[in-house]
């Protein structure tokens, strides 16, 4: 099976400290996977991503990052499926390397656990066919180019690192139309600058204010399960 997840996101950083920022950064991911079946318990999924991780109108300029994710699923039982794997990425901060560590866990027929840390994991409770709830966690961490330093031709990035614990609730309209609501709060939120390719990485770092996080999706979603 091959699956395609493009995606985008965009921020807006303000700091009284530093007055060169740009208005946004912006990012736009293609990641492509290939999941192969090896046997009956063992699932081998690789993942190319490529990304642009750019700001206001120089999306494209010097922004690229390649990454990739090797992931390997084993299940156990018919309800329990262990993941274990590892992730790269080229940030611009240097060779980003992670091991990861996954589960996908039907406890019972109404909750479920899973996800893959340390980017996520989801608790969900399903109350009838049209209404769930559950909690979350998010780790968010991104390096996105941020102009250059004093005019010249050095370019330099900032990289936000954010972790997010929510609550939600899923009410599906249809079999596959799902509106989802979200509120929560960021813990331990840091942004720091740096110039590429010196010594050291980074020339600012600031632990930014945790805030309360809201979000509202619509979404076409296929659930197994």
């Amino acid at each position: 099976m091959i699956v395609f997840s493009p995606f985008a996101d965009c921020w807006t950083v303000k700091i009284q400290s530093i007055s060169d920022l740009p208005e946004f950064v912006q990012s736009l991911a293609l990641p492509v996977s290939f999941v192969k079946p090896l046997s009956r318990q063992w699932t081998l999924t690789t993942t190319i991503i490529p990304r642009w991780n750019g700001y206001k109108k120089k999306m494209f300029d010097n922004s690229f990052q390649i990454g990739g994710a090797i992931l390997t699923s084993y299940k156990k039982k018919h309800n329990l499926t262990y993941k274990f794997g590892i992730y790269y990425n080229s940030e611009f901060s240097g060779t980003f390397i992670m091991p990861l560590l996954g589960i996908d866990w039907q406890i019972n027929k109404k909750n479920n656990l899973f996800g893959v840390l340390p980017g996520h994991l989801i608790f969900e409770h399903k109350v009838n066919e049209r209404f769930y709830w559950g909690a979350s966690f998010r780790a968010i961490t991104n390096t996105y180019q941020a102009g250059y330093i004093n005019f010249s031709h050095i370019p330099k990035y900032l990289r936000i690192e954010d972790n997010q614990l929510a609550v939600f609730t899923d009410i599906y309209l249809h079999k596959n139309i799902v509106i989802n609501l979200e509120a929560g709060h960021s813990v331990f939120r840091k942004f720091r600058f740096g110039i590429e390719d010196a010594d050291p990485k980074y020339y600012f770092s600031e632990k930014m204010n945790d805030n309360i996080l809201l979000k509202a999706s619509l979404a076409y979603r296929l659930r197994f399960r």
